[in-house]
């Protein structure tokens, strides 16, 4: 069986569980850090700089491992009328999308892997693209059809897991003993997970959904992108420190009592910014693929 189809698979099952007593769990203030990482990313990456002042009206958003679709929200409040595209390799997650008769809302049951990019003034993959970039070979073919479909000056735009380094620690992130622990396989009893899916299955069973942040600053920067990159740890005490993100913080994070392990697993995710230039010529040596849209 190749890499695709294992992880297709597994993907294939990934659900979304009823959220709305997702206070109540124990990762709960992990998703409020990650919801801040989100808002934050749109508001200085797409917002504040005016990205999409002069492109293409509506301004186009391509989500790849979009799960429910849910972020087409955030970039609808920050960009009224946008055009979404959604893909993901689970169908169960897409059918659960209260999005699916948007009328500018398209979702596609497709592996971005091998699925041609439509053009898009920001691509968006946050903890999604580690799913078909487990070797140098794939990151590279992804962000050369990401170069190739993004406009004039576009940015793509999201977030990774460490997965060398969530590998390296994995039996330390799992021990019980540790004030920091993660459960290694799901608890069926417990309204205790967004998602069925847990570091068992995407460390464990499939090691090529690990990705290297080193990795892909390499072969972005190889391509053409200006890279920027930190990790989910340094954003956070960053924007704390914005007044112009002091609305964004108030929203999600004030009402939440931080858990310490919370904070702790920032560490373990990266969040990216890759600039296409306004010139449109890669670096030399480098061939644009053929045949994308």
């Amino acid at each position: 069986m190749s890499s695709t189809q294992s992880l297709q698979q597994a993907y294939q099952k990934k659900r979304a569980y009823n959220h709305q007593d997702r206070v109540r769990r124990r990762s709960f203030p992990f998703t409020c850090l990650t919801n801040l990482v989100k808002e934050s990313l749109i508001h200085d990456y797409v917002v504040k700089p005016n990205l999409l002042v002069a492109a293409t009206k509506p301004s186009r958003i391509l989500d790849l491992g979009c799960g429910r679709g849910a972020d087409f929200n955030r970039f609808e409040r920050a960009l009224p009328g946008i055009l979404y595209t959604g893909i993901d390799m689970s169908s169960n997650m897409l059918t659960q999308s209260p999005f699916q008769n948007h009328p500018r809302v398209r979702l596609l049951l497709l592996s971005h892997e091998n699925t041609e990019m439509p053009p898009a003034d920001v691509i968006w993959s946050f903890l999604g693209m580690q799913n078909a970039c487990g070797t140098t070979e794939k990151m590279n073919e992804v962000l050369r059809r990401a170069w190739d479909c993004l406009s004039d000056g576009g940015v793509f735009l999201g977030a990774i897991p460490h997965g060398t380094k969530i590998i390296h620690d994995l039996e330390r992130l799992c021990d019980p003993s540790q004030p920091f622990c993660f459960e290694r396989t799901t608890n069926r009893f417990a309204d205790e997970q967004w998602y069925t899916f847990t570091l068992e299955d995407a460390y464990e069973k499939l090691p090529e959904a690990a990705i290297s942040p080193t990795t892909l600053q390499e072969c972005a920067e190889q391509i053409g992108f200006g890279v920027e990159m930190f990790s989910f740890s340094e954003y956070i005490a960053r924007s704390g420190q914005d007044p112009s993100k002091r609305h964004i913080r108030q929203k999600l994070l004030d009402h939440v009592k931080h858990a310490d392990w919370a904070t702790h697993l920032a560490a373990y995710y990266m969040c990216f910014a890759l600039k296409k230039p306004r010139s449109l010529e890669p670096k030399k040596g480098w061939s644009s693929s053929k045949g994308l849209l």
